[in-house]
């Protein structure tokens, strides 16, 4: 499962080599990420309880008994709540960098990433937040300041410009 929130799964395929041939392998783009965002995002049409609802009708929809679930830091949360709620539905849990379940986390996550952060980064993520108030679409706005902290996610800062054209 993806990380993001909202990025595409595409990123993740090199990641099920490292699985047995013998396992079928489905990149689950869960709601809200990449090409399965809804129109408008709101807390009817996209909450924790629905991604988890979402991975467990997959489960029964594939006619599996248990998973084997890999997920990337939002697909790593999403692993551990859906293993919370289903501990019976899941063989194993495969977890890359993921974030841990608290608001202390969330602290310490932010923190890490914007010291990572140059100047002109800073500044082109408060120009997209400011965007928004001037006319630029939401999502527009919330993309192009996503990709102005990427270089804060990785430890290479040329991959990390590489990967935010992508």
């Amino acid at each position: 499962m993806s990380g993001g929130p909202g990025l595409e799964v595409d990123y993740i395929l090199p990641a099920a080599e490292g699985l047995p041939t013998s396992y079928e392998r489905i990149f689950l783009e869960q709601r809200g990420t990449g090409r399965s965002r809804p129109a408008k995002l709101s807390a009817e049409n996209l909450s924790l309880k629905l991604v988890v609802d979402d991975l467990e009708a997959l489960r029964i929809h594939l006619k599996q008994d248990r998973l084997l679930l890999l997920g990337h830091s939002w697909g790593g949360m999403l692993a551990m709540a859906y293993a919370a709620a289903y501990p019976d539905r899941v063989d194993r849990l495969i977890l890359v960098d993921s974030g841990g379940p608290t608001l202390e986390f969330q602290r310490w996550f932010r923190d890490n990433i914007e010291a990572r952060l140059h100047q002109e980064d800073l500044e082109a993520q408060r120009y997209w937040v400011e965007s928004e108030k001037h006319g630029v679409d939401r999502e527009k706005a919330g993309l192009e300041e996503m990709r102005a902290i990427t270089p804060g996610y990785f430890f290479d800062r040329a991959k990390a410009l590489e990967f935010a054209v992508t």
